[in-house]
């Protein structure tokens, strides 16, 4: 018998690990690094990521270990968001260490080059040289203490991050599904019906229609029974002052 619980009393660290390809930058959250030697450590980082892609094909990046104070940010902006479909880094503030991107504040950051690499089928273990290494001000955090203190707050980090921006909106033609990005992908596929991106189109800025209301001239009380207002009776009053019906006049919201 495996309990899974029991897997989460392995310590880990969290941190952002940094990557350029050429002129874009990108990046994922990682829990699973571990330092083997005084200048050496592993990485092992899933495949479905496009920052696993880019490690893998320029064999460099950088790590930015969080802290308390940053990891809900951190981790709404490159844990919560694929690189395929947004810009994690323009979430941040950020630097840039030889020629790395990386957080503006971490408690430590390190800049690493892949010596070699494992095939773990879902998973890819990086062994790596470290090239530079830079001490912060502020404690790490641990992924336990993530799990049992900040999901929440990160939560509402990564919403209040997707109310500044302004996504765009696809939707599918099958079921009704709609989603949400920067772009697209060419390879995306609904999670309800399966169908593939070429079954979505694009969703113009609906204009919410606007509303009617009757209003009081003389207190502004607003009716909003659930009668039509046409279909009170001749006496009704208004509640709060108690002038008669025609006393109410259209109004035009939204």
């Amino acid at each position: 018998m495996i309990d899974t619980n029991a897997l989460f009393k392995l310590t880990y660290g969290l941190y952002v690990a940094g990557v350029k390809n050429g002129a874009k930058d990108g990046g994922c959250v990682v829990d699973a690094v571990m330092q083997t030697t005084e200048n050496t450590l592993v990485l092992c980082c899933g495949k479905t990521t496009q920052t696993h892609d880019w490690i893998h094909e320029t064999k460099r990046f950088s790590l930015s270990v969080l802290t308390r104070e940053n990891a809900p940010s951190a981790i709404a902006a490159f844990g919560f968001q694929s690189g395929r479909t947004a810009d994690k880094w323009s979430c941040v503030a950020r630097r840039t260490i030889d020629g790395l991107p990386a957080l503006e504040t971490a408690a430590a950051w390190l800049t690493c080059r892949v010596t070699d690499s494992r095939d773990l089928g879902s998973h890819t273990l990086f062994f790596c040289a470290v090239e530079t290494a830079e001490n912060g001000k502020s404690e790490p955090i641990t992924y336990t203490e993530y799990r049992a203190e900040l999901k929440d707050e990160t939560l509402r980090a990564f919403n209040a991050m997707k109310g500044k921006k302004k996504m765009t909106k696809w939707r599918c033609r099958v079921c009704g599904y709609v989603y949400e990005g920067d772009s697209l992908p060419d390879d995306y596929v609904c999670p309800v019906c399966g169908v593939g991106a070429d079954e979505f189109e694009r969703v113009e800025d609906e204009t919410p229609p606007k509303k009617e209301q009757r209003v009081c001239s003389v207190c502004g009380h607003v009716y909003d029974g659930e009668t039509p207002f046409e279909e009170l009776p001749d006496d009704y009053v208004c509640p709060v002052c108690k002038h008669p019906k025609s006393a109410f006049v259209k109004k035009t919201v939204g």
